[in-house]
């Protein structure tokens, strides 16, 4: 038997990727995937058998890839964010030198994503594969959100939906703590400080355009999604005197809300690939660029628009047909494989076939849950988390959740799905 086991840190951002993966993995037969907590990995990785473990590519993960390792696992891993970051900040935040070099695998999004990596560590083991997140908003794979995309368009109506990119950005004391955080973390030279404060500014102006579309738009419901550790009790008050038809939708997945938008408007994140994918017109809103903040795929792919009056002018032409508002596809291409419809499961699920041997048969797969200390400091931070970001409680590691979601999108995808056994622990869930 071989084992996959895939920690789970945002579960509505990161769960549907993995139970996609896990779906095309286990069509090879003889393989178990273990979906879980990044605590229980921690916990568990030497006592579980050894396999293909999921994992980060920042500073702060080195470690435990040398503890994986050294049970016998191998580490692979994605970058959820790839190349929607400007190259400074993404070295320093995202893709460590140490990182790559102990990596079993890397698995980049395209070629550019592929360079970016080998300049940081020339001798990482790089695959261009594209990224699950993508996959699933492949026509292939799209009917997964049928019904919750019904369900939006239902509740919403025509609607442009207008994304966030900021977090803590209402404290400047917070703001100042994290810019300490990291000078002791990193030492790159970047101005965090700065950094982070240019994000509440374009934070605040990203809102205010919501407000004023609203008033614009009295006829179109103008949907709000923050980014998920955003404060909601400061986004309601921010937005309490809004035109009733502004609307905030806070948690759960947000490729629902893509799929069904008239017209998507966001600042430099994956939501602009995404939007792409679907073939949704996209804005990018950047009011107040960074001193020397420059994202290549924003750059080379998507014109940047400064103003209200830009994004109002290109508006009303996406509105009346005139203007597709899309990017060049053919330049996309370099970014991201999933614009030459390729799925990157596949690629991921042949590496992995390849690469991962049978666990010895006297190591058996033992989901005991984390002790009840342990438990209970992972319950209290992700309490803490969800409190902190408006989210519902649902939102944790939820097994009743996964089962039902594994069910429903093998269903949708007519595959073998296999059994998923809902085990003791309640940090961990074992399919195959």
């Amino acid at each position: 038997m071989k084992y996959l086991y895939l920690p789970i840190v945002k579960m509505q951002r990161e769960l549907d990727a993995k139970l996609l993966l896990s779906l095309e993995v286990l069509s090879n037969c003889g393989w178990k995937a273990v979906l879980c907590t990044v605590g229980w990995i921690k916990n568990n990785y030497n006592k579980v058998p050894p396999g293909a473990i999921n994992w980060g590519t920042s500073k702060t993960g080195v470690e435990y890839i040398k503890k994986f390792k050294l049970s016998g696992h191998k580490v692979f891993a994605f970058c959820e964010e790839g190349v929607v970051w400007d190259e400074r900040v993404y070295k320093a935040r995202k893709l460590d030198a140490d990182a790559l070099s102990e990596l079993d695998v890397f698995f980049a999004w395209g070629d550019v994503h592929a360079e970016l990596a080998k300049e940081i560590q020339p001798d990482s083991n790089i695959v261009v594969s594209g990224n699950p997140r993508f996959d699933l908003l492949l026509e292939s794979n799209r009917g997964v959100y049928a019904d919750e995309v019904s369900s939006v368009v239902r509740k919403y109506g025509d609607y442009i939906l207008i994304l966030s990119r900021g977090s803590n950005f209402n404290d400047r004391e917070s703001l100042k703590r994290q810019h300490e955080n990291r000078n002791r973390t990193y030492t790159d030279g970047i101005d965090w400080l700065s950094y982070y404060e240019n994000l509440s500014d374009n934070w605040y102006e990203i809102a205010t355009l919501a407000i004023r579309l609203a008033i614009e738009y009295p006829a179109k419901t103008i949907l709000f999604r923050p980014k998920f550790n955003e404060p909601r009790n400061f986004i309601d008050e921010f937005f309490k005197d809004a035109p009733s038809n502004l609307k905030i939708e806070g948690g759960g997945n947000v490729h629902p809300l893509i799929i069904g938008a008239r017209a998507v408007i966001s600042r430099h994140c994956t939501t602009m690939v995404e939007a792409e994918l679907v073939g949704k017109p996209n804005v990018c809103f950047d009011p107040k660029p960074w001193d020397g903040f420059s994202v290549r795929i924003s750059q080379e792919c998507f014109p940047h628009l400064g103003s209200y009056e830009e994004v109002n002018n290109k508006l009303k032409k996406i509105l009346h047909g005139s203007d597709a508002g899309n990017a060049s596809i053919k330049s996309l291409r370099n970014f991201a494989l999933a614009f030459e419809s390729v799925p990157s499961c596949p690629i991921v699920a042949r590496w992995l076939e390849q690469n991962i041997t049978d666990a010895p048969e006297q190591v058996q797969l033992n989901l005991q849950a984390n002790t009840p200390v342990q438990q209970l400091r992972d319950m209290l931070y992700q309490l803490y988390r969800l409190k902190k970001a408006g989210l519902s409680f649902e939102e944790r590691f939820d097994q009743k959740y996964i089962k039902n979601r594994w069910d429903k999108m093998a269903k949708s995808l007519g595959s073998p799905a296999g059994e998923l056994a809902v085990c003791d622990s309640r940090d961990a869930i074992a399919i195959g």
